[in-house]
């Protein structure tokens, strides 16, 4: 299992390009809001920022991108499967009914907390079996240190997994400059083709929503220090990539909308 990360990485650069959109084929954003960042990365062309692109804050469900990053191969190819029932144990997840059955695609698209959890915790226990607690731990760090901060405890062995390593609290954080750089850097080439893969036709209306084909989307809420929530976006076509972070109080609903405002898509 120590390879997995690598396997996935050397399977998807052998075969399949990056995605994003094409240089010069988005306009200019129109205005923001209020405590809006946005960042678009085109190919050849340094980030153009937008707003508040500087601070970092929680990134609430966009932490299953960086267990995809981590372990998605290995998932996928076990085929595997939970069985969400909702409920409020040990969190809330999917409402009263939960997601039912989900796979890996399945509980990406519909953001099931619980089976990344549950996957997590038993990849990291048998990690931790097989190769002893600093090797595990240095897989873990390994791509969940950038959104760390020093708000992990240092040490030789594996941290607990617990829900705060699934975007819950603060203690996964990121702003949208240092989100794009992390997307944009070439290692993350295998995520932004799993990404297209799972989050290509998110939606029924994507393309009303974007207004164009070969779009993939990922939409997410995360948690505030005031118990409330916010909103971000990431969003790529072809050879470019959109990071777009709302302020508190806003949802995946309206996140969805103001992406498509801002960059004025019909």
């Amino acid at each position: 299992m120590a390879g997995a990360g690598r396997s996935f990485r050397n399977l998807v650069l052998a075969g399949s390009a990056v995605v994003a959109l094409h240089a010069g084929s988005l306009p200019k954003p129109g205005p923001l809001r209020p405590g809006e960042g946005l960042v678009v990365c085109e190919e050849d062309a340094p980030p153009r920022t937008y707003g508040d692109v500087a601070r970092p804050a929680p990134i609430g469900g966009l932490a299953r991108m960086l267990w995809l990053k981590l372990v998605g191969l290995e998932w996928d190819s076990q085929g595997v499967r939970y069985r969400c029932t909702g409920g409020d144990a040990p969190f809330p997840c999917g409402g009263a009914e939960g997601h039912g059955r989900v796979d890996l695609e399945g509980a990406f698209r519909k953001g099931c907390d619980r089976a990344f959890l549950a996957w997590g915790a038993a990849s990291m226990a048998r990690w931790r079996q097989e190769e002893g607690g600093s090797v595990a731990r240095f897989q873990l760090l390994e791509v969940f240190g950038p959104f760390l901060g020093d708000r992990v405890a240092p040490g030789d062995g594996l941290p607990e997994i617990t829900p705060a390593w699934i975007g819950r609290g603060d203690l996964l954080q990121a702003s949208p400059s240092g989100l794009a750089a992390w997307l944009e850097d070439p290692l993350q080439m295998d995520l932004l083709t799993a990404l297209q893969r799972y989050c290509s036709g998110y939606f029924v209306d994507i393309k009303f929503l974007l207004g164009r084909d070969g779009w993939w989307i990922l939409p997410a809420t995360a948690p505030t220090r005031h118990g409330g929530t916010r909103a971000w976006v990431v969003a790529g076509r072809d050879d470019a990539l959109v990071v777009l972070r709302l302020p508190a109080g806003r949802g995946r609903v309206e996140g969805l909308a103001r992406l498509k405002a801002i960059l004025a898509l019909s």
